[in-house]
């Protein structure tokens, strides 16, 4: 029931903060917009790639980290990052329809571009994968990213905006999954999906349903469209981005809603949300066999323990994450630079131009 919902919310939240940092309801304009903030960015993004393939290595055979697939998807959102809110919702949902369509087209004219690591692969595979065949395909997540853009630049503080969010995000999330219901419950398109499946052999609808519930691999199978219409989590297809999406914003307006009550305790009790990045390279390293042996259900709680424990922690201390710290100011450092520079550059003096005298026939 939550699996692939987690990882949809870290995505449309990735667009909310970059649409806060970039002046939330009242964009940055000027020289601050198009060098300062796509500077920091482009930095920023390539800070969590970098993160990203190292904890990668970690786990060569076992977890997909998500953070390289997240860094591409900072710098794919740069063109779309000054639209208005309601623009960014239309663009999130034709994306959000057209996206899975295109990428199935790909990957039936492609079929050897499978997901998986990234070891062994060149430049060009690893960017197929990063775009459009791993498990978070940053192509088709941008409507994740748009929707989060969207969220950014309305007023949070309204409580209007967190009571549209929560009703919008349920009713977005229910009627995914109602269609998705209707259309697989048409005659045929159970065997269909049946005979068409990649994965452990099954017999029966019932059977499929026991693997759908678990999740793919960040796309569909691709032997019938009708695989666009199941929402199956980590499917990428239109239901389940429709559904985790709807997920995402109701979690977000209702989270919007809680915090207009007893503002500083719950930025305490939840402080771990404020440093993401360094909690979920935490979580990848005490998930290693040699770090934590028992990887099972067991582990869920002392590790939600600690998480909550270092969140509080931080919160209290008013601490930024270590992680956040160095990617903040390394990204600001560099765009400050680059900005220094363009000014330098734009208001030096220009050498003085040759006069240039008419020649007059002898």
């Amino acid at each position: 029931m939550t699996t692939g919902n987690a990882a949809a919310l870290f995505a449309v939240l990735a667009g909310v903060s970059l649409a806060l940092v970039t002046g939330g309801s009242t964009p940055h304009t000027g020289r601050r917009r198009h060098i300062v903030d796509s500077t920091a960015i482009v930095i920023r993004a390539g800070l969590i790639v970098v993160i990203g393939v190292l904890l990668e290595h970690l786990h060569p055979a076992g977890i997909a980290v998500i953070l390289p697939y997240y860094g591409v998807l900072f710098v794919i959102g740069l063109p779309f990052l000054w639209l208005r809110p309601s623009r960014l919702f239309l663009v999130g949902g034709v994306w959000m329809c057209a996206a899975p369509i295109v990428s199935q087209a790909f990957r039936l004219l492609d079929p050897q571009s499978v997901a998986g690591g990234f070891g062994g692969l060149g430049v060009g595979a690893i960017l197929l994968r990063l775009l459009v065949t791993g498990e978070y395909p940053a192509f088709t997540w941008v409507s994740y990213l748009c929707f989060g853009l969207a969220v950014g630049r309305l007023d949070l503080r309204r409580r209007n905006t967190a009571v549209g969010l929560l009703c919008a995000g349920a009713l977005l999330a229910a009627g995914a999954s109602l269609l998705s219901h209707v259309v697989t419950s048409l005659p045929g398109v159970h065997d269909r999906l049946v005979h068409t499946w990649t994965g452990p052999p099954v017999s029966s609808w019932a059977a499929l349903q026991l693997h759908l519930q678990v999740g793919l691999q960040g796309v569909t199978p691709i032997h019938s469209w009708w695989w666009l219409a199941v929402s199956a989590p980590h499917s990428g297809s239109v239901a389940d981005l429709a559904f985790t999406a709807g997920i995402a914003l109701a979690v977000i307006g209702l989270a919007l809603l809680a915090t207009r009550v007893a503002t500083r305790w719950w930025q305490v009790v939840f402080g771990a949300g404020t440093m993401t990045l360094s909690l979920y390279s935490l979580h990848l390293i005490m998930v290693l066999p040699q770090t934590w042996p028992d990887y099972g259900p067991r582990r869920l709680v002392p590790e939600v323990s600690v998480v909550v424990v270092v969140g509080i922690v931080f919160a209290t201390l008013r601490w930024k994450g270590p992680l956040e710290a160095v990617v903040t100011v390394t990204s600001r450092t560099a765009a400050r630079g680059v900005d220094r520079a363009f000014r330098r550059r734009r208001h030096s003096p220009q050498p003085p131009r040759r006069a240039i005298r008419a020649r007059t026939p002898r």
